[in-house]
């Protein structure tokens, strides 16, 4: 019985990682066809061959990706942060933005921005203290739960630092327009249209060595959220794995808020989606989260261009308002099934 129960969890894990793989593939190629040039199948699957000669038409499909590809690892990057977070703290309402941890790492870095405006341009150091802001915020998130009792505590918790960094990150931000190279609002709500090509290897790496380290702990961390002594009689360092799986996450969140600004409920969205897919295992869930967070970001991006096309004159919507309209009815749903029970 057991085996079969396990050939059919293995069943539906590679029939999900084959369907959301080939779902964010179609989204990938229609993210870059989208734009105020809209682009057919044919130019953008040319460019990929080398058959592309028009400068301009080169120039778009390089932005484009570039672009798509800072979505992708944006989503990935927040869906396995909130995996990680929700695991750690046992609480399936947990994610880096409703914890304050992505508007703890913006106030962070805009304070550091403030002392040494010239970072602005070294786009390591700002991930750096980006990285160290999300840390802080995860900790004293953590500090102020466990003075309730119960799972709201942790997101009321959540809402009060978040409500006193962002008061802080608007201030600083507002100070700084002049050293920004983008409208301080995308930093506020997250965008990827200020992201350059010069920005993804950084990025790419951080993004997939993260994901993969995270891989590394899937066992202890299911271990881990059946409680401490649980974790101990199967041979796990309970409080190892909650830094370990703290520092991924916090790194996770800081380096997407450092290139994209704050981009929310895709740690809340992509883990729900995923659990419904396949389950809880953290084996499975981390990478099947990554493909979901990945592709809801993309598609997110593209629903940003085709209304800035729509809607002309007006500039882009930021990336988070798109995100949270997804993610938002998560969070409503979950608390209200938290208060019936």
């Amino acid at each position: 019985m057991a085996l079969e129960i396990r050939r059919h969890l293995m069943r539906r894990y590679v029939l999900s990682i084959t369907s959301l793989t080939v779902l964010l593939i179609v989204v990938f190629f229609l993210s870059i066809s989208v734009g105020v040039v809209g682009l057919g199948l044919k130019e953008v699957v040319g460019y990929f061959l080398g058959a592309t000669y028009d400068p301009l038409l080169k120039s778009i499909l390089e932005l484009r990706i570039t672009r798509t590809l800072a979505s992708a690892l944006t989503g990935a990057s927040l869906a396995v942060a909130g995996v990680l977070i929700q695991g750690v703290t046992r609480n399936p309402l947990a994610e880096p933005y409703i914890l304050g941890i992505s508007s703890t790492a913006l106030s962070v870095t805009s304070l550091v921005l403030m002392v040494k405006p010239s970072l602005i341009n070294s786009r390591t150091e700002i991930m750096l203290y980006s990285f160290l802001g999300a840390l802080l915020g995860f900790t004293f998130t953590l500090m102020l739960s466990r003075l309730g009792s119960s799972g709201l505590s942790l997101v009321l918790a959540g809402v009060a630092v978040t409500s006193i960094s962002s008061g802080i990150s608007h201030i600083l931000l507002y100070l700084l327009q002049s050293v920004l190279r983008m409208p301080y609002v995308y930093l506020l709500m997250g965008s990827v249209s200020p992201v350059l090509k010069s920005d993804l290897p950084i990025l790419t790496s951080t993004s997939v060595l993260c994901i993969l380290a995270s891989l590394l702990i899937a066992k202890p961390l299911n271990a881990y959220v059946y409680g401490d002594e649980y974790s101990k009689q199967l041979g796990f360092n309970p409080r190892l794995t909650l830094l370990t799986a703290a520092t991924i996450a916090s790194i996770l969140t800081g380096i997407t808020v450092g290139v994209v600004g704050i981009v929310g409920f895709v740690g809340l969205a992509s883990p729900h989606i995923c659990r419904y897919l396949i389950g809880s295992d953290h084996r499975f869930s981390l990478p099947t989260s990554a493909l979901v967070g990945a592709t809801l970001v993309v598609f997110s991006d593209i629903v940003v261009r085709t209304v800035s096309v729509v809607v002309r004159g007006l500039g882009e919507l930021p990336l988070g308002v798109i995100t949270a309209v997804i993610g938002a009815p998560f969070l409503a749903y979950l608390v209200l099934r938290r208060v019936r029970e």
